[in-house]
């Protein structure tokens, strides 16, 4: 993302770039209502609403965050099996992010049915949840690049442990927001 900005700002000095954290809900709905040009979102599903485009960016690999005093930190990789008997820190499925699905069939394919810890919105927040004991979870790659006290990320040895980041947009397609895609795609 600040790579993306960064150019974008270089290239179209002019134009005001406003950010705003939002759910991938929040962001769906805003993007078919005119009320935000682009989102950068993981929808649970490929049933986009009427007038919103999408194009996938980014297909990152999963990792499971655990305590670093739990038994399996240090390791490289791990099964979603040998997690089955521990509490997971998940967001709420109703917010819209395509984790809550994927988490749960990763799951299934292992064999069980997540049992969920905590329920947290930011994905931050799971994270210092897992720091602080509560459970493990199960998150994108990039959060590995972000110092968490008291917890290790292992890679999940599964082919299907990946999420989608998806570009989501009008489908009818502004000057702006083109410069914007051009500028996306020239960066990822």
């Amino acid at each position: 993302m600040p790579r993306i900005l960064r150019a974008y700002r270089q290239l179209y000095p002019e134009v005001r770039v406003s950010l705003r954290e939002m759910s991938t809900g929040m962001q769906m709905e805003a993007v078919a209502e005119g009320k935000l040009d682009i989102g950068f979102a993981r929808p649970a599903d490929s049933n986009l609403p009427a007038g919103v485009a999408a194009r996938r960016i980014l297909r990152e690999p999963l990792v499971m965050a655990l305590p670093a005093d739990h038994p399996l930190a240090g390791r490289d990789r791990l099964s979603m099996a040998e997690v089955a008997d521990q509490g997971l820190v998940m967001n709420p499925r109703h917010i819209g992010t395509g984790l809550y699905d994927k988490i749960s069939q990763l799951c299934r394919a292992a064999g069980f049915t997540p049992r969920i810890a905590v329920e947290a919105h930011q994905m931050s927040t799971m994270i210092r949840l897992v720091g602080a004991g509560l459970g493990l979870a199960v998150v994108p790659q990039t959060m590995c690049r972000v110092a968490f006290d008291g917890v290790a990320f292992a890679a999940i040895d599964d082919p299907q442990a990946f999420i989608d980041l998806l570009l989501i947009h009008r489908d009818t397609i502004a000057p702006v927001i083109r410069n914007f895609l051009s500028v996306v795609e020239r960066n990822i």
